[in-house]
């Protein structure tokens, strides 16, 4: 098991926990999305350490798409629950909770950001669905687990890239860690703000 990818996930649940005091992510909708983002990275770290990857790549695909759903509905409601929770339920109830068009229509995302983003999830969903990538898990542990490691490292640095967006301040605590880790993306946001 890497010590980098522990590292990464433990950053990742330090700033998730960060958020929760530190921005106006004040909607129990928003709340309940974090929530459910720290159970599984609790989940993830489990399955990492019984080299259960297949489950840990499940939990690292809904902790990918939770911040989805997160910035997509906060950067269009903001704190307007009574929309919020009407697409919600509309979506629910058409079993749409989420989908990958959510990220071409992230509010103050650039192009080349939604692209990486869907092409890192589209990898990370090629090992939660029964395709070729969840058949390498069962196969071949050891020839993929680079290459999820490097799908962990972006995932992680997709997702504290969209926390930017919802809450500069609650993620600019861990600046140093995000630089430290090498997070492509995020710490070039860090850097450039």
């Amino acid at each position: 098991m890497s010590d980098e990818v522990i590292k990464y996930l433990k950053l990742l649940s330090n700033i998730i926990a960060n958020l929760k005091g530190s921005c106006d992510l004040r909607l129990s909708y928003y709340d309940k999305i974090l929530k459910l983002m720290a159970k599984e990275l609790h989940y993830a770290l489990d399955n990492l350490k019984y080299r259960h990857y297949a489950d840990f790549m499940r939990n690292l695909k809904v902790i990918l798409e939770s911040a989805i759903i997160l910035t997509y509905y906060f950067t269009k409601y903001r704190h307007q629950e009574e929309y919020l929770l009407k697409e919600v339920h509309r979506r629910s109830r058409a079993a749409t909770t989420f989908n990958i068009k959510m990220i071409g229509k992230i509010k103050g995302l650039h192009g080349i950001i939604k692209k990486e983003i869907i092409n890192a999830y589209l990898k990370v969903s090629e090992y939660s669905h029964p395709t070729n990538g969840l058949s390498r898990i069962h196969e071949d542990t050891l020839k993929y687990l680079s290459e999820m490691y490097k799908l962990v490292n972006e995932v992680v640095d997709y997702v504290i890239y969209l926390f930017l967006l919802l809450c500069r301040d609650g993620v600019k605590k861990f600046k140093d860690a995000v630089v430290a880790l090498n997070l492509r993306r995020s710490g070039k946001y860090i850097r450039r703000h």
